[in-house]
């Protein structure tokens, strides 16, 4: 019987936090371009029960000595390609409905061939008040593959 309450409140804590956090679809954008092209892509998302504002970072994907992956926040002084992308940096997200965020990039006709990868931070902003929560961010990566000249 013991066993039953235990997973019960488990369950409950889960919807709970699966229904009030935002989702976000798709998690990877992937696309073959050329020098001087430009794409745009469109990253849905969807709200939870309540109206909430979501902030949008663009991070890079950096690797340490030991191998292990982590992100870092890119500002032009550290990222190189960081004037290539443009997106909104907040939005409002209505509760269960789909919002949206169109995100523009724009290659160089100068940018060398190669693959070049832009993460996007989704996080919602959390009201304190005075409760414990669990805040769910998602990185969106974008890969664009510049494609080189083929004689």
């Amino acid at each position: 019987m013991k066993k039953f309450y235990i997973i019960s409140i488990i369950f409950l804590l889960f919807t709970t936090f699966s229904f009030t956090q935002i989702t976000v679809s798709p998690l990877s954008v992937e696309k073959d371009v050329r020098a001087g092209e430009e794409f745009v892509a469109t990253i849905n998302v969807i709200g939870g029960n309540t109206t909430q504002n979501v902030n949008i970072e663009l991070y890079q994907l950096s690797q340490d000595l030991t191998g292990n992956f982590d992100y870092v926040e890119a500002t032009p002084d550290n990222f190189l390609y960081s004037n290539w992308i443009e997106f909104p940096n907040s939005i409002t997200v209505s509760p269960r409905s789909t919002t949206p965020v169109e995100v523009g990039v724009n290659i160089p006709s100068n940018a060398s061939f190669g693959t070049y990868n832009f993460i996007l931070m989704i996080t919602p902003e959390v009201e304190t008040s005075g409760t414990i929560g669990i805040i769910i961010r998602y990185a969106i990566r974008i890969t664009a593959h510049v494609q080189g000249t083929v004689i």
